[in-house]
């Protein structure tokens, strides 16, 4: 009796012991949750509808990450694949980066939230065997030397990646260094954003031989970097043997006159450079003048971004004064200056002899009555501008009724901005009407014979709103006079 005691003694604890074995090992298991599972499904089933996926404000663990990643790896549907990854580690990495290495349906990559440069390191040595990625871009993560290692070492291999973007990083010197090493030998790729990653003028200085050396980059950013002048000195001698970048964009940088001059001597000669971005910088009117003497023959620029930059009335006059002879610029934004009423004069007494430039911005200049009124004087005789923005000034009553009166001799503009006081005031909503009247080619119908009774398909086309048929036909009643008259004899 006591032997078989024992015995069921002895049973008992192996069932609990195993009990507690396999609650131990049911923990271990990753918890995927519901909405993972869910989405794994429908990526290892091909789901056709399934072609972008954007794991972001989920945070998922590592051992989800590999569940994720699994899934991935045959899946043929999905092209967009955006993943924050702030807790990856080794195992996640490695998963992942053999998935990356495998599948060929990806084009547009975006990770975020890392924080380790050896993941970094695990994942862009992966994507060095990868061959369909087009669009990469890499924020909220540290990036130190070996992670950029690994990223100089992508951007020396990889052929078909056309955009890189490193966004909200942090940088250090050696490896932003590197990184401009990778895309000095980088033949493929045509846009790159480097945006506010902490690397000041010594992390950026290695980048101002990119441009001289790299043929294939179109437009580079590196907006938000507090570069200075010294860096944009050496950015300026590194485009004055490029011809192939279009786009530049060096929004709030800490350049003052002093790199202004470096670039103003580029401009001069410059044959490729189409867009400029120089917005929230310290150029003030002493680095506007140079820029503005630049580019007074330049035949390529047709958009520059001068907002924020602290210039006034004497910096608006040099810009007056280039756009009298510039006849390329299409686009000019001076939004937050200072320029006033006598900027707003200047540049208002050259827009009837510029017939080039179509989108003017003023917003947040201080204007008053006066500058509102010198634009609208100019407007009956302005040609080429489609669009002026002037919200955010000091003008009232006045200059909107003087605004009303010049549209209104005005066929030519189709967008113009003001400022909406008063939910009541008639003059706005007039102005509004009168930009519709515009926009479905108040001009054609003064200068054209076509038959009026097209016209109403015309509108129809172009802007059903009635408002635009009411002051179309309340301006030209003669046309509704001789439609009629046409309707009457046709019945006969």
């Amino acid at each position: 009796l006591f032997s078989v005691q024992a015995s069921l003694c002895i049973a008992s604890r192996h069932d609990s012991i195993m009990s507690a074995w396999l609650g131990t090992f049911s923990l271990m298991r990753p918890q995927v949750p519901d909405w993972l599972e869910t989405l794994c499904q429908r990526l290892t089933d091909n789901d056709p509808t399934l072609t972008t996926v954007e794991v972001i404000r989920q945070r998922i663990d590592d051992s989800n990450v590999i569940v994720l990643a699994k899934a991935l790896q045959e899946n043929t549907t999905v092209t967009t694949l955006v993943l924050s990854l702030y807790n990856i580690v080794d195992d996640g990495a490695l998963t992942l980066g053999a998935t990356l290495q495998r599948n060929r349906s990806i084009k547009t990559l975006q990770l975020r939230d890392i924080r380790d440069g050896r993941e970094i390191d695990v994942l862009f040595q992966s994507l060095c065997q990868n061959t369909s990625i087009t669009e990469l871009s890499l924020r909220h993560s540290s990036v130190c030397t070996r992670g950029a290692k690994a990223i100089k070492k992508f951007l020396q291999t990889h052929k078909t990646l056309a955009e890189l973007r490193l966004v909200d990083c942090q940088i250090m010197p050696l490896a932003a260094t590197a990184i401009a090493d990778g895309m000095e030998q980088n033949a493929s790729i045509e846009r790159l954003y480097m945006i506010n990653n902490g690397m000041g003028s010594a992390g950026s200085e290695p980048l101002g031989n990119v441009q001289a050396i790299n043929k294939s980059l179109k437009e580079l950013y590196l907006g938000e970097n507090q570069i200075g002048d010294e860096v944009m000195q050496s950015l300026a001698q590194g485009l004055r043997d490029n011809s192939t970048l279009e786009s530049l964009n060096l929004r709030s940088n800490n350049i003052t006159s002093v790199g202004a001059s470096s670039l103003a001597f580029i401009l001069q000669n410059n044959r490729s450079i189409v867009r400029l971005y120089l917005a929230s910088n310290l150029f003030q009117d002493k680095g506007v003048s140079l820029l503005s003497t630049s580019l007074q023959h330049n035949q390529v620029l047709q958009t520059l971004d001068l907002s924020e930059n602290g210039i006034d009335s004497k910096g608006a006059e040099s810009l007056a004064k280039m756009l009298l002879s510039n006849q390329m610029l299409k686009e000019l934004n001076l939004s937050s200056n200072q320029i006033g009423d006598a900027g707003a004069l200047a540049i208002a007494n050259v827009l009837d002899k510029n017939q080039t430039l179509e989108r003017l911005s003023v917003r947040g200049n201080k204007i008053g009555n006066d500058g509102a009124i010198a634009f609208a004087r100019k407007l009956p005789f302005m040609k080429g501008l489609k669009e002026l923005i002037m919200i955010k000034n000091s003008f009232g009553l006045e200059g909107r009724a003087m605004l009303l009166r010049g549209i209104q001799l005005n066929m030519e503009l189709e967008y113009l901005h003001v400022d909406d006081r008063s939910p009541s005031e008639q003059t706005v909503r007039e102005i509004v009407h009168w930009i519709r009247l515009n926009r479905a080619g108040r001009r054609i119908f003064k200068e054209t014979n076509l038959n009026v009774g097209l016209w109403p398909f015309v509108f129809a086309k172009v802007n059903p709103n009635p408002d635009v048929l009411f002051h179309f036909l309340n301006q030209k009643p003669e046309v509704f006079i001789q439609s009629t008259k046409k309707r009457k004899l046709a019945s006969r």
